[in-house]
């Protein structure tokens, strides 16, 4: 493996890079799905990212809470790109409480 690159510097180079216009969040869908979706190598990529946020693994570290945190890090930012890339951002809860109560008795029981 190679050097990494100065973040700082890579930064710099991509902001280059950004629309002089605001930069919508319908905008970074687009560019989140041209990225992620529109090819086998983006998808593969998108898998490896998610698998390294471990977003379908669970956070919590018994005993070692700086763990637990560093793990929760890596998964809200998992979490967050597939917010992005959602069919249905518009139309979901912000909130598990916000969340329809699922087919049965209106205070959730089913």
């Amino acid at each position: 493996a190679g050097m990494m690159p100065d973040p700082y510097r890579l930064r710099t180079r991509l902001n280059d890079d950004s629309p002089s216009q605001p930069y919508r969040a319908a905008d970074r869908r687009r560019d989140f799905r041209d990225v992620f979706e529109a090819t086998p190598a983006g998808r593969r990529v998108l898998a490896q990212i998610l698998d390294r946020c471990r977003v379908c693994d669970r956070s919590f570290v018994t005993g070692d809470s700086l763990e637990t945190a560093r793990r929760e890090g890596m998964r809200d930012t998992g979490l967050w790109l597939l917010e992005i890339l959602a069919d249905d951002v518009a139309d979901r809860p912000g909130t598990a409480e916000a969340d329809p109560a699922p087919s049965g008795d209106r205070d959730g029981r089913i």
